[in-house]
């Protein structure tokens, strides 16, 4: 199980960006990922954990999709102003 380190980290986020977007408090994001030798760490629970790992690779999922879906509605336009084009010259 990845820690919230790491997962933040697959969001590219801030700790306040983050804590915004996942509806965590800031405090309670920078507690978790302090240093174990820290007296301000505090272990996120594993539920919590295992919940924002699903919910950010699915984030990142859709993210993917979109930018799937954007690439091919430009190539599906450059075909049709081919075809036109193609259409004009025949």
């Amino acid at each position: 199980m990845l820690n919230i380190k790491e997962l933040r980290g697959m969001t590219g986020l801030t700790q306040a960006e983050f804590a915004e977007k996942y509806f965590i408090s800031l405090q309670t994001v920078k507690q978790w990922e302090a240093s174990r030798l820290s007296t301000a760490y505090r272990m996120p629970p594993d539920y919590a954990l295992r919940l924002l790992e699903t919910v950010i690779l699915r984030d990142i999922e859709d993210g993917m999709v979109s930018l799937i879906n954007e690439k091919y509605q430009k190539v599906s336009k450059k075909i049709e102003l081919l075809d036109t084009a193609k259409d004009l010259w025949d």
